[in-house]
């Protein structure tokens, strides 16, 4: 038994070492940069062991199941909890091993590449881009988040975007892991000769000299960025707040009030700092405000006599041929006290929605609790902020998961708003690493835009996040108080924003090639890859 099991652990140890890494490098507890070599003991394992399938889908499940165990955490009690972790974690392991292994098929077709290490990367760099969709969208565990916390590194979004730095991060893994393997087999293996000697080395020469390149270009870029040079100071004062109300107390009528007249005084706070706009979180008054005049009326009075724009989440509803579309919005009251609505664009699957079950019917009878069916909103024009000269500056608020979707930022971005706003509920979550992955994909929206982001949440993490990526001012949980900025602004669009997603675009249809060609040769053995590209660009022509 004891041989056994020392047996397995010599056989899996590479892939646990692996895990454990990667896993740790998205829990935000200062060992991020193990996500620069967290893939290597798996790459080895690849190539030497030829891991077969049921493994990687192990490997997957762990890791998903790790990252993402907060959803299991929820603070209050919901049945569908559980049941929908597990359908998460199914759904994305069971994704990322499927990519992995048509586009193995593919890939060999089309471009008879069998280096597995390398059709890992081209197969979830992929899987990270599928993800950005608008019914099953969940991009939330990427390779590029971890590198969050080092600004400096995660700068060139602001060129092509978060993906790339994915990008960077697999190709840095895997140049390590070439240059171990070099090294072994140069050193650790008998009977080598000179010839190879001196290939080996050129080879890890030249993997140290991509790795230097790499980070030389993300570094030089950071510090000689022309977009930094053109960021300009304004007058206008922006608060941040956080009134830490748990997400317990929230909904129970008795605290109602105690959430509206915290709102009220921390307004009042943000007034007496001169600031021109205070964001209070998602949800920050629980109830749909059409049907709350008096809320409606005290928040428009307020806004006005204190000359101080407000932005405050709460439902709304809309009524329309006897049809009712509940959304998920934030309220703007500007200076002269008139209000204007933003609804949510990207809602959450299977907890603000339950895709497909118009058609799928079973699907709410399965987890009739995980969907309240919202409204998806529409993207409108910016919000409006004047300052006290009476210059004008434009804004867009988004809403809690819209963090995570790049798209949805260059769509924003490409009407040239001023700053960012995001509102979030986290307080589900509790004391979970939940809050510090959600927290750092605005740090990548900010560079890719290369606008501040004001980030407005229940119970913490708020902060205040500048155009390089810096959190500047920040709110922990469990922290009842405001942060306030001065905004500075860059006016223009980034190369991600006007050009860098074409990449993706194509990066996108790239893959789907690869899986069709995969499917067609499963389908039809006697299928050419060849013949069939043939065909395509003569039906072109």
């Amino acid at each position: 038994m004891e041989k056994k099991i020392a047996e397995l652990v010599e056989q899996y140890f590479l892939i646990f070492l692996s895990l454990v890494a990667l896993i740790l490098s998205f829990y935000f507890i200062g060992v991020n940069f193990l996500i620069f070599i967290a893939f290597i003991p798996l790459f080895y394992y690849m190539n030497e062991k030829k891991i077969k399938g049921p493994q990687l889908f192990v490997y997957f499940l762990f890791f998903y199941g790790s990252t993402l165990f907060f959803i299991n955490k929820i603070s209050v009690e919901v049945k569908a909890s559980y049941l929908t972790y597990i359908a998460l974690i199914l759904f994305l392991s069971t994704g990322a091993y499927l990519f992995f292994s048509v586009f193995k098929r593919g890939i060999f077709r089309f471009l008879q590449i069998d280096d597995l290490p390398l059709i890992f990367i081209l197969s979830q760099l992929l899987f990270e881009m599928i993800l950005e969709n608008k019914t099953l969208g969940f991009p939330w565990i990427t390779a590029f988040l971890p590198t969050g916390v080092y600004p400096a590194f995660a700068s060139v979004a602001s060129l092509f975007g978060a993906y790339f730095i994915s990008l960077e991060v697999y190709l840095i893994n895997y140049f390590i892991y070439k240059i171990i393997k070099n090294a072994i087999v140069m050193y650790l293996q008998r009977k080598v000769s000179i010839p190879t000697v001196v290939s080996r080395k050129k080879q890890i020469l030249t993997y140290l000299i991509i790795i230097a390149l790499i980070f030389a270009f993300n570094f030089l870029w950071y510090a000689f960025n022309p977009y930094d040079s053109k960021i300009e100071k304004t007058n206008i004062s922006i608060a941040v707040g956080q009134p830490n109300i748990p997400l317990n107390f929230k909904y129970r009528y008795e605290f109602f009030d105690l959430a509206v007249s915290r709102i009220q005084k921390m307004t009042a706070f943000a007034r007496m700092a001169d600031c021109d706009l205070v964001v209070w979180p998602e949800s920050a008054i629980p109830t749909y405000l059409e049907t709350k005049p008096e809320i409606l009326s005290m928040l428009s009075k307020l806004s006005k006599s204190n000359g101080i724009g407000i932005i405050v989440g709460t439902p709304d509803m809309e009524i329309n041929n006897n049809k009712v579309s509940s959304f998920n919005s934030a309220y703007y009251f500007d200076k002269q006290g008139i209000y204007h609505i933003y609804h949510k664009i990207q809602l959450v699957p299977f907890g603000e929605f339950i895709p497909f079950a118009d058609t799928l019917k079973f699907l709410r009878k399965i987890a009739p609790e995980a969907g309240i069916d919202q409204t998806f909103g529409t993207l409108g024009n910016p919000f409006v902020l004047n300052d006290k000269e009476d210059s004008t500056y434009y804004f867009y608020p988004t809403i809690c998961f819209e963090s995570i979707f790049t798209n949805i930022f260059v769509k924003m971005a490409n009407n040239n708003p001023s700053f960012f706003v995001n509102i979030v509920n986290d307080s589900w979550y509790d004391s979970t690493f939940e809050h510090e992955q959600h927290l750092y994909h605005n740090v990548f929206r900010a560079i890719e835009t290369k606008k501040m982001i004001f980030r407005s949440a229940t119970t913490g993490i708020s902060a205040i996040i500048d155009q390089k990526g810096q959190i500047i001012r920040k709110l922990d949980q469990g922290e009842e108080n405001i942060i306030t900025s001065k905004l500075s602004i860059y006016n223009g669009k980034t190369f991600y924003v006007k050009y860098g997603w074409i990449w993706i675009k194509a990066y996108r249809y790239f893959g789907c090639l690869v899986l069709l060609i995969a499917i067609l040769s499963l389908l039809f053995p006697k299928f050419s890859t060849k013949k069939f590209i043939h065909k395509i660009f003569k039906i072109s022509k």
